[in-house]
């Protein structure tokens, strides 16, 4: 059988993505172009299990650079998306979110331009605060 989960009906920008990631629990989608231009920093997140449970993480309220990634990957514990191009300009600003199932305090919000400074933009992330991984 074949379902289908319309992101959509959850916030009409959730389309246009190039790729994803899974923690085992949740699956997200990187967010890239949502308009034939407008490029999206909405990254979508969906239960697995239930193929339900529609969350958003808009990363672009942080920067309003981070916006048009290709692609993600996961390390465990926290999930990455890719920096490509903004709808402006290419961009090296990646973006670390905590993906882990159990509930997990967000790490802190620091941004760097990867490109210049090596560094990784942490996110709040889906998670409620005030509880620690399993993991970490």
């Amino acid at each position: 059988s074949v379902a289908v989960l319309d992101l959509a009906n959850t916030d009409a920008n959730l389309k246009g993505f190039v790729g994803g990631f899974t923690d085992d629990t949740y699956g997200y989608l990187v967010p890239y172009d949502y308009d034939n231009g407008a490029h999206s920093g909405k990254v979508a997140r969906f239960d697995l299990a239930s193929f339900s449970s529609v969350s958003v993480l808009d990363v672009a309220s942080a920067d309003t650079d981070l916006k048009g990634f290709q692609y993600g990957f996961t390390d465990g514990t926290y999930g990455y998306l890719v920096p490509h191009y903004n709808g402006a300009a290419y961009h090296g600003k990646v973006v670390r979110i905590t993906t882990c199932s159990q509930a997990c305090t967000p790490p802190t919000t620091a941004g760097y331009d990867f490109a210049s400074a090596g560094g990784v933009m942490a996110m709040n992330d889906f998670q409620p605060r005030g509880v620690t991984c399993a993991n970490g």
